[in-house]
């Protein structure tokens, strides 16, 4: 990291961190699920595809859009407009589907329509606590 950022700055900061996950955290999660669970690695691809393609793809856009202005501020906001764009159409999909997923397991009693059901706010402990059994 030293190096990295004493040599090529903010941007030396950015390899730094990618190389580090690349390297040493990924390699350390794909063991963990490896070791700890029975869903094979070749499944996860398969999940987070659509995730990553739409990572490389907003990465892609936010840098051209940034190189299309001037100024550090038009280059942000340029940046993060086309980026969030390209992000919502290439992974927006996989998005709906997993909120649709998220709402029916947490927000919603069964029986309910989960897209009208209305969120259901767990009891705090002490309020469970609290309560009677009955």
């Amino acid at each position: 990291m030293i190096v990295c950022v004493t040599r090529w700055g903010i941007l030396g900061a950015g390899i730094a961190h990618a190389v580090v996950v690349t390297l040493i955290v990924l390699p350390m999660y794909l063991a963990a699920v490896r070791q700890r669970t029975p869903v094979p690695l070749a499944s996860l691809s398969f999940v987070l595809g659509r995730p990553f393609l739409g990572s490389i793809g907003a990465a892609a856009a936010a840098y051209g859009g940034a190189l299309l202005v001037i100024g550090d501020l038009s280059k942000l906001l340029v940046g993060l407009v086309c980026g969030l764009a390209v992000y919502a159409l290439l992974a927006g999909p996989w998005m709906l589907r997993i909120g649709r997923l998220l709402r029916v397991m947490y927000w919603h009693t069964h029986g309910d329509d989960p897209d009208t059901a209305q969120p259901q706010r767990a009891p705090l402990p002490a309020e469970a606590l609290a309560a009677p059994n009955g």
